[in-house]
C-alpha cells in the first residue's frame, strides 16, 4: 500500500511540475510576437547580408568553373575543326552569304552547291570539268577561263570548280563551302 501511495505522490508531483513549467512558458511569451526567437533586425542586418554574400560567392565560383569548362570545350572544338579543314582555309557551309575579298590570281575552289555572286572586279570561271559554273541568272554555263558577269548568281554543280580573280581587288558574295588557294 505504501508503494501505491508513493507512486500516486510521484505522479502528482510530476504533474504539478509539468503544469508549472507550462504556465511559466505561457506567461513569459517565449516565441510570441513580442519576444520572437529571431528578431527582424537580426534577419535584415546580419542574416540577410551574410546569405547574400555567400550566395554571390557560390554563384561566382560556379560561373568561373563553368566558364573554364566552356572555354576548354570551345578550344577543343576549334582544334578539331582546324584539323578537319587541314592546311587550306576551307570554310564550312553557311546559310547566309559571306563577303569574300580576293587579290588578283587568288583562286577559290568550291564544293558542289556553293553559290557565288561577283560584286566588284573581274573573275574567270575555273575548273577541270565542264561546266565550271552555272549562271542561274541567265540559265547559261561557264567553262574554265570564261569571264563572270557582275551581279549574276552562279552555282557550282561539280566539286572542285570555282573561280580565279583577274583584277587587283575582287569582292564576292558566297554561300557555301570553299577553299582559297
Amino acid at each position: 500500500m505504501k508503494k501505491k501511495i508513493l507512486i500516486v505522490i510521484a505522479c502528482v508531483a510530476l504533474l504539478a511540475a509539468g503544469t508549472g513549467i507550462g504556465i511559466l512558458a505561457a506567461e513569459s511569451g517565449y516565441g510570441s510576437q513580442s519576444d520572437p526567437l529571431i528578431t527582424l533586425s537580426y534577419v535584415n542586418g546580419v542574416l540577410k547580408p551574410e546569405l547574400e554574400s555567400k550566395t554571390s560567392e557560390a554563384l561566382e565560383k560556379t560561373a568561373r568553373e563553368f566558364t573554364g569548362k566552356l572555354d576548354e570545350k570551345v578550344a577543343a572544338y576549334e582544334a578539331s575543326v582546324r584539323g578537319l579543314l587541314g592546311s587550306g582555309s576551307a570554310l564550312p557551309a553557311t546559310d547566309v552569304f559571306q563577303l569574300v575579298t580576293l587579290d588578283e590570281g587568288d583562286t577559290l575552289v568550291c564544293a558542289r552547291g556553293t553559290e557565288i555572286m561577283l560584286r566588284i572586279g573581274t573573275a574567270d570561271a575555273w575548273g577541270e570539268d565542264s561546266p565550271a559554273l552555272v549562271d542561274t541568272t541567265s540559265g547559261g554555263t561557264l567553262d574554265d577561263g570564261e569571264e563572270m558577269t557582275k551581279n549574276h548568281l552562279y552555282m557550282v554543280t561539280i566539286n572542285d570548280c570555282g573561280l580565279t580573280a583577274t583584277d587587283d581587288t575582287v569582292k564576292l558574295l558566297i554561300r557555301g563551302s570553299y577553299t582559297r588557294s
